[in-house]
């Protein structure tokens, strides 16, 4: 058998005095206009192989170093030569860069991840090989180790689903989770709505990945977020 101390120790939540606002995170596609993130909070992109997961998240490091972020990127599969030459397709020079930190990791991010405001932790990418059902426990100690920093994670899917590996137990914590295919990205949950009149859930936007680092609107012009009638109504699949 095993056992525990009883902690009944409980922190009261002073909500009517509650200050503070939706983290100033830029996503890409232009999802920052469509959803909100809050401190401590976890959003998931799970892609397809070579659906081009690390471009989206590199993208994500870059900007939010620009928005004065500190960045904490968690590599699990790129050496330090491949990493270097996907930074180098940004073709925006070092510089840009300078706020972004790099880490070799590929388990037990819970102990590794940045607590704290102002701070974007990245884990590229989570990987589940057995037990997946342990998802959702996994994705508990990473929130709670976090304490108002924001954590992006990549995971893989199955073509056709639209949830990562491990299924709903991926869904349970996250604020935020995007199912990648090619070319097509989908709001698979959102708990936090920019517009509260516009439902973003089941929306889809249609991109092109070019050099492989650049996101790029469908049409070349803007990015459009379509909800399911739109999508039926404009003929997207």
């Amino acid at each position: 058998g095993w056992y525990r101390a009883v902690n009944k120790e409980l922190v009261e939540q002073d909500v009517q005095h509650a200050e503070g606002e939706a983290v100033d995170i830029w996503l890409p596609l232009g999802l920052s206009d469509v959803v909100k993130l809050f401190p401590g909070d976890i959003a998931i992109f799970a892609g397809v192989p070579n659906v081009g997961k690390s471009a989206f998240t590199l993208n994500v490091a870059k900007e939010n170093a620009a928005k004065d972020f500190e960045v904490h990127y968690f590599n699990s599969e790129m050496s330090s030569i491949e990493l270097r030459e996907r930074i180098e397709m940004f073709g925006c020079g070092w510089s840009a860069w300078n706020g972004v930190h790099f880490y070799r990791r590929s388990e037990n991010f819970h102990d590794v991840v940045f607590p704290g405001k102002n701070i974007v932790n990245i884990i590229d990418f989570l990987q589940v090989h057995t037990d997946f059902y342990a998802i959702g426990a996994t994705l508990f100690e990473i929130h709670k180790r976090l304490n108002d920093s924001i954590c992006i994670i990549n995971m893989q899917k199955n073509p056709g689903n639209d949830t990562a590996l491990g299924g709903f137990r991926t869904l349970e914590l996250p604020r935020l989770a995007i199912a990648l295919e090619y070319g097509k990205c989908k709001v698979v949950k959102a708990k936090a709505w920019r517009d509260k009149s516009k439902n973003p859930n089941g929306s889809v936007c249609q991109f092109k990945l070019v050099g492989g680092c650049n996101l790029i609107p469908h049409d070349r012009i803007d990015f459009k977020w379509r909800t399911t009638l739109e999508q039926q109504q404009a003929g997207v699949e």
